[in-house]
Parts: C-alpha cells; structure tokens; sequence
C-alpha cells in the first residue's frame, strides 16, 4: 500500500513538472491515475464505486469512455494549470526559483567537520523532524517553518550523500558568452577591436547652434530701513533722519549683430517722520522717476556710435520744514537730457562665475537739456532757474547746450558683494552740474542685505544759502533690509 502512495506522489509530480503543455483534462485518459485518485491509494475495480451518499457511480460515461468522479474531476481542473498558463510557456518560464531545488552547492559555513561524518550508512528515507511542525499563524512564521525545512534538507544531504556536491559556493565556474545567431534581416556586427578609421573619413557631427537671446532683462527691489545724512542745501530738500527707503530699478537691453539698445527705468523714494516740523507728520528726502534710453551702432571693436535719452523728474510734493513752501513736486521740475557721441563697453571674462564686471563710457560732444517746472509756487532758485531781470522771479524754463560724460561701472568680487558707480557731467560752458553715486550691496542672505549708499551733487548754477556757502551737495544713506533680483 505504502510502494502505490509513492507511485501516486511520483506520477502526479512528472505531470505538473513536465511544462505548461500538460493540464487537468489529461488525466481522464489514464485510467490507473484515475483509479489512484478515486480510491485514495487503494486499488479500484474498473466496474463501479459506491458513493458515500450510497448512490453507484460509473466508471464510463454512456459512450463507455473512461471518466473520474465529480469531486476528483472538479479539484483535478482548479488545479491544473491548462487554465492559466497558455500551451507556448516553457518550464523555464513558470519555475519559482528555491534554492531546496537548484543544483546543490557546498557552503563552507554549513560543513561538518569529517569526523562527524558516518560512511558507508544507508540512505535515509525521511527527513528526522523532532515533531510535527505547528500550524503557523502568521506570515513571517510561515516563512521562518520554510526556511528550517529547507536548512534540515541540504543537512541531510551534506550528511548522507557527499557526491551531489558539484561546486563549492566560492568557486564557481565562470560563464562565457556564446555568439548569437541571427534571425531573419539582423546582421552580425564586425568586431571593433583592430579596425583602424580614419577621422577625416568619418561624417562630420551636425553642428549644434543655440537659440539667440537678443532682449534679456533685469530686476532689483530693495525696501529697507535706512539712516541718512542730506546737506542743507541738498536740491530736493529734506533733512537728516532715519527712514524707509525703497528703490526699484528695471532694466531691458537688446543686442544683435551690430545693434545695441539700452532701456532702464528707476524709481526711488524714502519716507521718514520728524519732529522738528510742526505742520506736517511725516517728510519726503528722496524721490526720484529716471528713464534712460540709449541706441548704439557698432563702429569697431568695443566702440559704438551712440544716441542717448535722459528723463528725470521728483514724484511726490515735498515742502520746507514748518512752512508751506513746495521744495519739489510731481514734473516739478523736470529735466531732459539728450546727446550724440560714442560709447566704450567692456565686459571682462573671469575664471570664477560668481565674479563679475561691466563698464560703459559715453562721451556726448554734442548734448542738449532742458529743464521745466509745471509749477511756479516750488523754490525755482534751489534748482537753479535763471532769474528775470525784467520781473524779477525766477524763469520756469531752462535750456542749455552743451557737453554730456556718463561712467557707469557694475563690480561684482563675489556672489554676496556689489559695488555701482555712477559718474554724470554736463556743461553748457558756463554751468556745470555733476554728480558721483556710489553704493555698495552685501548681501547678508538671497533676500536680506545691507545697502551703504553715498551721492555727492555738484551745481554751479544754484543760489547759495548764507548757512552753508557751497555747491557740493551731499546725501549718505546706511540701510539694512529686504532685497530681491532676478
């Protein structure tokens, strides 16, 4: 009884190993399997069988075709694999890959000393399980169970049967890679080594030429938190105080081939409190819209022909401290500036990329400003009209011809430290106006920075206070705050 089990065993384990071309339907065609499954292991005649619920099952169908029970029939299909694997799947494309099933390798951690090794015994027939494995309930129980079944099996076979050792885990041979023959249009490829070309032979690699940028721009907005020194006779008024300042510049530039164009728009202003001036609460000491345009026209080198345009004007009305004087107000008064001449640009290369440097030089042998004031109640003398003899107030209008410099310089030692100069000077031969910027960013974060700003004003043309008996003018700002770029 025991010797037709295991022939059971071994005929069911050939049928599911045997590939995907197998299934349940094909054991209706052998009638010993049929008998084996029906009867449990025992021997069953080919006439009939009784059921349990006393009915007679037939072995044939009415055709006389060899048929299984319903019950063996029914778990006979839901195992098969007929149902899910198709007919082209190979063993080698379903095998789950356990090492208990692949070729045994010896593991010098699991080897026994060979003293502890018996020769010359009989095989075992049956794995030595101290006891019934318990029904494990969970999931990694499962797997420690499979895991020991596994170690006790290659034991057993380390142990008992020493020749299935083929290898040893630390020296297995090595796989060669065969040639690979070719189906239908694929060609073999000619081996590279030892194949000699000649570079001017080979195609020459497509040129790669990016997209042009022509228009880029810039950005830079600081509102900060400022003290600042204003000399009494500074043009647009205002004393020393600590205040908030709050500068704003955008500039958009072209360039292609030989053509130049320079646009840039500034807007400044700086707000403070006093109490000193009993009429109003709070106080303007900088306020400023600038629009600069220039057109240049590449003659050689890094030297341009140029055209430029100059427009500034104060945005808000500013009064004089405890008096309803207007020092300053909106196109009151405004200035344009317009000249013809050449421009140097140079733009060094260094090897660092976070250091930078810009520098322009425009020379106007020939400029032309023009200065009005929408109002005539602002202090026209402070900005330097002309006064008429005739009616003795000041004219609103000014024009001059004359000469224009301009030096604009951008440093940039690192990432966090920026240094702008700024140079203006305009003559008409009998008056001179000039003013030299300079400020100085470090950056303390991406948004946070510290600006140190310090703008000296030359004008001959101004009247001159008894307190203070000169034309320099003077307004220094230290400020701390918030600063964004792109």
């Amino acid at each position: 009884m025991k010797t037709k089990r295991y022939r059971l065993l071994l005929l069911l384990l050939s049928v599911f190993l045997a590939g995907g071309g197998v299934g349940a339907q094909d054991l209706n065609f052998d009638a010993n399997v049929r008998r084996l499954i029906e009867g449990g292991g025992r021997a069953v005649p080919a006439a009939a069988t009784d059921s349990a619920d006393g009915r007679r099952d037939s072995l044939t169908d009415s055709e006389g075709r060899l048929r299984m029970s319903d019950r063996a029939l029914f778990w006979s299909r839901r195992a098969g694999s007929s149902r899910v694997i198709g007919p082209g799947a190979t063993f080698r494309d379903l095998v789950v890959v356990n090492p208990l099933f692949m070729p045994v390798l010896f593991r010098a951690d699991g080897a026994m000393p060979v003293s502890a090794i018996a020769f010359g015994q009989p095989l075992a027939t049956a794995f030595d399980f101290p006891g019934p494995p318990p029904a494990p309930a969970r999931t990694l129980e499962r797997e420690a169970l499979r895991l020991r079944i596994r170690y006790m099996a290659y034991r057993y076979v380390q142990r008992n049967n020493m020749n299935s050792f083929r290898y040893r885990a630390d020296r297995l041979p090595s796989e060669t890679t065969r040639a690979i023959a070719g189906r239908g249009r694929v060609r073999p490829v000619a081996r590279i080594e030892g194949v000699e070309a000649d570079p001017a032979e080979l195609p020459a690699l497509p040129k790669f030429i990016p997209d042009r940028r022509y228009w880029t721009s810039s950005f830079a907005s600081d509102i900060k938190f400022s003290q600042a020194y204003v000399s009494p006779n500074w043009h647009k008024g205002g004393t020393s105080n600590l205040n908030i300042l709050a500068r704003n510049r955008l500039q958009y530039d072209y360039t292609r081939d030989r053509m130049q164009l320079r646009n840039m728009v500034e807007i400044n202003a700086s707000v403070y409190t006093t109490a000193n001036d009993t009429v109003r609460n709070y106080r303007l000491s900088e306020d400023m819209l600038r629009v600069y345009t220039n057109v240049g026209y590449r003659a050689f080198s890094k030297w341009f022909y140029t055209m430029d345009f100059e427009f500034k004007t104060p945005l808000f009305s500013n009064y004089q401290e405890n008096t309803h004087v207007m020092q300053t107000a909106l196109l009151s008064p405004f200035t344009v500036n317009m000249g013809v001449g050449m421009k140097y640009d140079l733009v060094p290369r260094f090897s660092r990329r976070d250091r930078s440097a810009t520098l322009s030089l425009n020379l106007a042998p020939l400029s032309f400003s023009y200065m009005y004031s929408a109002r005539d109640t602002i202090d026209l003398g402070r900005h330097g009209f002309p006064l008429d003899e005739a009616t003795g107030l000041h004219r609103r209008t000014l024009s001059k011809f004359g000469s224009t410099l301009r030096f604009d310089m951008t440093l940039k030692p690192n990432r966090n430290v920026t240094w702008k100069s700024r140079l203006y000077y305009f003559t008409s031969y009998d008056r001179i106006v000039g003013e030299f910027e300079n400020s100085l960013d470090l950056a303390i974060s991406r948004y946070f920075s510290t600006l140190i700003n310090l703008h000296l004003r030359y004008d001959d043309g101004v009247e001159r206070r008894d307190d203070y008996r000169t034309f320099f003018q003077t307004n220094e700002v230290l400020s701390f705050g918030f600063s964004y770029r792109w």
